[in-house]
C-alpha cells in the first residue's frame, strides 16, 4: 500500500469519525445534557456551565425538548448563552476520540485481509 492510499484511507476514516462525532455523540447531548459538560473547559473556562432543559407541548400528545446552555459567572451570576458554541466543541472532541480507534481498526482489517489474500485463506 502506497502513501496515497494511506492518506486516502485516513481521510475517509476522518470523515466517518467527524460524522459520528457531530451527528451521533453531539446529537445525544440533546437527550443526555450531561454529555455537554465535556465542552465546559473549552467554552466556559472557570465559569459554571448550566444546562436548562425546557419541555413543551405545542399540540396534544406531542412533547418537545430544547436545551439552553449557559456559562454562569461565579461572582456576578451573569448568564451567557453558549448553546451554539457547545455543540461544535462536543462534536470535535468526540470526533477526535473516535478517530484513533477507527483508524486502528481499519488498518488492522486491511492487514488481515492482505494476509488472507497472501496465504490464500479466504
Amino acid at each position: 500500500m502506497n502513501m496515497k492510499d494511506n492518506i486516502f484511507i485516513g481521510l475517509v476514516v476522518l470523515g466517518i469519525s467527524l460524522f459520528c462525532g457531530f451527528v451521533g455523540i453531539a446529537g445525544l447531548g440533546s437527550f443526555f445534557p450531561l454529555l455537554n459538560q465535556v465542552a465546559k473547559p473549552f467554552v466556559c473556562g472557570t465559569d459554571v456551565m448550566q444546562v436548562e432543559q425546557h419541555v413543551y407541548s405545542y399540540k396534544p400528545g406531542s412533547t418537545s425538548y430544547t436545551n439552553t446552555i449557559y456559562c454562569v459567572d461565579g461572582t456576578t451570576g451573569i448568564k451567557k448563552d453558549v448553546t451554539n458554541l457547545v455543540q461544535p466543541v462536543v462534536g470535535l472532541i468526540s470526533s477526535a476520540i473516535l478517530f484513533v480507534p477507527f483508524l486502528f481498526l481499519v488498518f488492522r482489517w486491511i492487514n488481515k485481509t492482505r494476509e488472507k489474500q497472501a496465504t490464500g485463506n479466504y
